[in-house]
């Protein structure tokens, strides 16, 4: 691994709040092809952070870095207990998700009805014309919610 970004990866788990900022700032700003995996998944480690600056610095840098290695991995942050983190996933996936959206489709037949609901709003945002039909379907899902997000992203 580039010993410079080893050192990013390991600044972005450091306690110093201005360190993991501009250590995902930087990742988010530099080539990571041989290392996108880590990269990925320490950005994504600091959607959690207890800091609004280390919180927006990982999502801009996950949304230059972008792909579908992306949209995987924040996809379990869509069952997460964090509601920060996972609002950070929602926000994210709706800015990038084009280049995976057969991954954001497959959201609107999860078993889990939180799930299915942000997997409306995600396709809502994104505007794909083409979930239409699915979405339909889901005005009579038994979760109100879920209906009521599948109506709002027909709406879009």
């Amino acid at each position: 691994m580039d010993n410079h970004v080893y050192v990013l990866i390991q600044q972005t788990q450091a306690g110093d709040v201005d360190r993991q900022r501009q250590s995902a700032l930087e990742l988010g700003s530099r080539d990571i092809s041989a290392h996108r995996a880590e990269v990925i998944q320490a950005l994504c480690h600091l959607l959690g952070s207890e800091h609004i600056n280390v919180r927006e610095a990982a999502e801009e840098a996950l949304i230059k870095i972008g792909g579908r290695d992306v949209i995987a991995a924040l996809l379990p942050y869509l069952k997460n207990s964090s509601t920060t983190a996972l609002n950070y996933a929602v926000e994210i996936l709706s800015k990038i998700g084009n280049v995976g959206i057969d991954l954001i489709v497959t959201l609107l037949n999860s078993k889990d009805h939180d799930v299915r609901k942000f997997g409306c709003d995600i396709l809502g945002n994104l505007r794909y014309a083409d979930s239409v039909y699915d979405l339909i379907e889901l005005l009579n899902d038994p979760h109100i919610n879920v209906a009521i997000a599948a109506g709002e992203a027909l709406g879009k």
